[in-house]
C-alpha cells in the first residue's frame, strides 16, 4: 500500500496518458480536450505486448478511447458504452463480466487486463440498495470533508457524497469479484495486480465539486494498491511520496522485464532507488 500516492492531473486524459507511459504530462503533451497520444509512445501495453503477452482492454470512460490513442498497444480494446456517460453512466457490472469471461476462456498467465471502471464518478448513480446498505452502515450520517457556503448548498452536496460512497462500495464489489475468481482458478498468486485512481473528488474541501479545476490534495491524493507475484512485500506500507508515473517501471521490473528510456518514474520496488525530486516544468 502506497499512502503517499499521487496523480500528475486533476482529470482522466492527461492522468492515465502519464500512468500508461510513465511520463509527465510536459512530456506526453496529453492536456487539453483534443489531444492524443502519440502513436510512438512506449507505453505499458505496447511493451508488454512486445514481450509476447496478450494485451486487453475495456474502458468505461470517454476520455480513455481509441480515438484518444489509448488503444495502442492492445490486442483489443472494447468502448464498454461511453458514448451515453452524459445521460447513463456506463456500469462496472458488464465490465467485470467481460472480464471474467476472458479469464474463464483464456486464463490470466501471460495477459495484461486493463480495467477502467468509472461507477465513483459523476453523475452518480448508485444502486438503492447499494445506498440502503450503506446509510445502515453509517447510520446516515455523511461529514462532508469541508464546509459547505450556504445550508441549501451543503445538503446538496452531502447527498452526492452519499452517492459517491455508495458507488466506491460497489466498485470494491466489483474488483473483489475478479479477485475471487482468480483464487479459485489458482492464478491469484502468480497475479500482479495494481489498483489505482486518476484523480480524486472535491466535495467543498475548498467550496469547490467535481475534479478537473484544481490541483489542491484532494484532487491529487489517490489510492494505490500493488499486489506482487507470489505475493511479495505482502503487507507493507510504504510512506514515501509516488507518483503515478512510477507504476509503469514498477510493473516491468516485478515481471523482469526491461523498462523504456523515455521514462520518467521510478521502479518502486528497487531498493536503491533515489528520493522522489519534485518535478518542475519550464515553460
Amino acid at each position: 500500500l502506497f499512502t503517499r500516492a499521487r496523480s500528475p492531473s486533476g482529470w482522466t486524459r492527461t492522468a492515465v496518458a502519464s500512468l500508461l507511459t510513465g511520463r509527465s504530462p510536459f512530456a506526453h503533451q496529453v492536456l487539453d480536450r483534443f489531444d492524443v497520444l502519440a502513436p510512438d509512445s512506449a507505453d505499458l501495453p505496447r511493451l508488454l505486448q512486445q514481450a509476447g503477452y496478450v494485451t486487453l482492454g475495456w474502458s468505461t470512460n470517454p476520455n480513455v478511447l481509441a480515438r484518444w490513442g489509448f488503444a495502442q498497444g492492445f490486442d483489443a480494446f472494447e468502448d464498454m458504452g461511453t458514448g451515453a456517460w452524459a445521460v447513463l453512466k456506463p456500469d462496472g457490472g458488464p465490465v467485470i463480466d467481460a472480464v471474467e469471461a476472458a479469464i474463464e476462456r483464456d486464463g490470466a498467465a501471460g495477459h495484461l487486463f486493463y480495467i477502467h471502471l468509472m461507477d465513483p464518478h459523476q453523475p452518480y448513480q448508485p444502486a438503492a440498495a447499494s445506498l440502503a446498505a450503506l446509510d445502515r452502515a453509517t447510520g446516515g450520517h455523511y461529514e462532508l470533508p469541508g464546509r459547505g457556503l450556504t445550508p441549501a448548498r451543503t445538503r446538496a452536496v452531502r447527498a452526492h457524497y452519499r452517492e459517491y460512497q455508495a458507488e466506491l462500495e460497489e466498485c470494491d464489489a466489483y474488483v473483489g469479484r475478479l479477485l475471487d475468481l482468480l483464487r479459485r482458478r489458482g492464478e491469484y498468486d502468480r497475479s500482479l495486480i495494481a489498483v489505482v485512481s486518476d484523480h480524486g473528488e472535491e466535495f467543498l474541501d475548498h467550496l469547490g465539486t467535481g475534479h478537473g479545476k484544481t490541483l489542491y490534495e484532494e484532487m491529487l491524493r489517490v489510492p494505490l494498491w500493488l499486489k506482487l507475484p507470489g505475493n511479495r512485500r505482502a503487507g507493507e506500507r510504504i510512506h514515501e511520496d509516488v507518483e503515478l508515473v512510477d507504476l509503469l517501471p514498477t510493473i516491468l521490473s516485478a515481471l523482469g522485464r526491461p523498462g523504456a528510456a523515455s521514462v520518467e518514474g521510478r521502479d518502486l520496488l528497487s531498493a536503491h532507488r533515489e528520493p522522489a525530486e519534485p518535478r518542475i516544468a519550464r515553460l
